[in-house]
């Protein structure tokens, strides 16, 4: 995609993607159909993995259509190591773990991908998103059935890194996490 407004457009959208998912959700639906289009009709952009994404988010969680979701959801992530468009993975990487592995993996094979997000979005200086993988990871692997003396250590570690990142929300989380394995 070449068109300054298009790609423009698509970031917006792309940016207010989560609000519109928490706030009003079923306008969710229309803003990843027109982020959609405009790829199809333009072209590629950076914004295109997690457009996808989102569209295999639909699919798996609205349509019930879990086949076909999984698989715009690998299309996503390989679309980010082809074309190399690497600005949102952390994003598009979280989405897909969160909304559409589990659907077809079980829940411990994830955890990798959860990490890789967190490196992602260190690299790239998406600093949220590098925080919500690694408290999404701490959750997910106290619930996956691994060893909790190690989830706990590494929930420390994370707990730290979280901090650094003055990542509020994520640390509130991985604190509630962290209390629960104390009790």
């Amino acid at each position: 995609m070449t068109d300054h407004k298009k790609l423009a457009i698509l970031r917006i959208m792309s940016t207010i993607g989560s609000p519109v998912y928490i706030s009003v959700p079923e306008l969710l639906p229309l803003l990843i159909f027109t982020a959609i289009n405009l790829s199809v009709k333009y072209g590629i952009s950076p914004e295109t993995p997690l457009i996808y994404a989102a569209y295999g988010l639909i699919l798996c969680d609205i349509k019930g259509d879990i086949e076909h979701g999984y698989k715009f959801g690998k299309l996503a992530l390989k679309l980010i190591d082809r074309v190399g468009i690497r600005g949102n993975k952390a994003e598009a990487i979280y989405m897909v773990t969160t909304f559409i592995k589990y659907w077809n993996e079980p829940l411990r094979n994830t955890l990798k991908s959860y990490l890789e997000g967190y490196e992602s979005g260190m690299e790239r200086g998406n600093l949220e998103f590098a925080a919500v993988c690694l408290h999404t990871y701490c959750m997910y692997s106290m619930i996956s059935g691994k060893e909790l003396q190690e989830v706990e250590k590494e929930m420390v570690r994370y707990t730290g890194i979280i901090k650094q990142l003055k990542q509020t929300n994520s640390l509130h989380y991985l604190e509630i996490y962290h209390q629960s394995l104390s009790n």
